[in-house]
């Protein structure tokens, strides 16, 4: 816990100075993916069990004057259930004060708290508490009201940032379970050089090719000077600089069909590319574009507010995203994400299927590699990837069964691509 102020002589009761910030993250990343909620061993806290002593307490005690007052405007049916709640909102309030003071006291360590328990049985505490240290931001709908039912809670730039950086840590921790294959067709490359950036090496980000051996045996040495017994903890890796750049386009399908899951894999899939790209890609770019109807570019922050609404025009953001790459230099890449053969055309004259194949075309003859990620594994939609990659000439095409894998397709595609290719020097 947090120590007290030498000059105010206050203690900080922040939530991340009395759980910790691994708590804190978790807790965060779990309001956006619930289901990375897992109990896990030791976790023996029941919340419920607890909110249901504080209530045994509460009940037959006399009512506050609030109670009473709620009590006199209500109507007779409606007293009973208002009663009910008011003692069941002070035994949750009772039962979380209880736990920060075990946790404070160090009788209770956060990882002992099954957070997906906590979450279904006082979300409103907690999004209060992660309000307060701006990780949480409240929101109002609505021209005329600002009341209770208008506001809503929106992600903040500092709670999108840690959501990200779950996200990719989940994307490499599941590679590193299983093998992803990708249905590939044509590859094309960049060159890279040498540079002075030197990091631990990483299975996943780099090759081989890219061990320092100088610098893994000053480590090794100064770990183990007598008998240099190298560890795979001392292996060190010189990042390559990139001879060009590479310019990178998400292209989200957020059209009706791409409503629960599906919108969540693809916000997950643009969240991990950019955070990586921040991470170990600096001179790469990476631009998101969103459609239905009609495409548009959308920020860093507003990837987290995709929603699923329209019909599906690939043709169209096709040829928006190529027109936004034209400008970038280097090797440029599409990651098109949908889960539907198109639906319309702004194209006069053609199908919405001509107008998809065309724009892949036109992508093709500017060098512009595509890469297809398919939501839905029906043998007509295979048939439309494959024809809209044979179009583009240098694409892969990947048919995801679970739209939360996403992610680790588009990582692993890309890595890959950088892994494999050189240009002649």
């Amino acid at each position: 816990m947090k120590p007290r102020c030498k000059i105010c002589g206050k203690e900080d009761k922040s939530l991340t100075s009395i759980f910790g910030k691994e708590f804190v993250d978790e807790l965060v990343y779990g309001l956006f993916n619930p289901e990375s909620l897992t109990f896990k061993e030791g976790q023996e806290l029941d919340i419920e069990t607890l909110i249901q002593d504080h209530l045994d307490d509460i009940e037959g005690g006399e009512e506050s004057s609030s109670e009473n007052y709620l009590m006199s405007i209500t109507s007779h049916y409606l007293e009973d259930y208002y009663k009910k709640c008011i003692k069941l909102k002070s035994a949750k309030e009772k039962a979380w004060k209880e736990i920060v003071e075990k946790v404070g006291r160090g009788e209770l360590n956060p990882s002992n708290i099954p957070l997906r328990q906590l979450m279904e049985k006082i979300p409103d505490i907690l999004t209060e508490e992660l309000r307060k240290e701006n990780l949480l931001e409240l929101i109002y709908d609505g021209h005329f009201r600002k009341g209770l039912y208008d506001r809503r809670y929106a992600f903040t730039p500092e709670s999108q940032k840690i959501i990200a950086q779950k996200v990719l840590e989940e994307a490499f921790t599941h590679l590193e379970k299983y093998g992803i294959g990708l249905h590939e067709m044509n590859e094309a490359g960049i060159g890279v050089y040498p540079s002075y950036i030197i990091r631990e090496y990483d299975d996943f980000l780099h090759s081989y090719d890219n061990l320092d051996i100088q610098e893994t045996l000053v480590s090794t040495a100064s770990r183990d000077p007598v008998n240099m017994k190298i560890l795979e903890s001392d292996l060190k890796a010189r990042i390559p600089l990139h001879k060009t750049k590479s310019s990178n386009a998400i292209v989200i399908d957020k059209s009706s069909s791409m409503y629960g899951r599906k919108i969540k894999g693809a916000i997950m899939a643009a969240l991990a590319l950019k955070e990586l790209l921040e991470m170990n890609y600096k001179e790469d770019a990476l631009h998101v574009v969103a459609f239905d109807y009609k495409p548009y570019p959308i920020s860093s922050s507003e990837i987290i507010q995709l929603r699923a609404n329209g019909s599906t025009d690939i043709g169209h953001a096709l040829d928006f995203t190529r027109k936004i790459l034209a400008r970038e230099d280097g090797n440029r890449n599409i990651f098109l994400i949908t889960d539907s053969e198109p639906t319309i055309s702004y194209y006069p004259g053609q199908t919405p299927l001509q107008s998809a194949l065309r724009a892949s075309y036109l992508a093709g003859r500017e060098g512009i590699r595509m890469n297809i990620m398919m939501l839905d594994c029906n043998v007509r939609l295979r048939d439309i990837c494959d024809e809209m990659a044979r179009m583009n000439g240098n694409s892969t095409v990947a048919f995801i069964d679970d739209p939360l894998n996403l992610k680790e397709f588009i990582i692993k595609s890309f890595i890959d691509h950088k892994r494999k290719i050189r240009m002649y020097q």
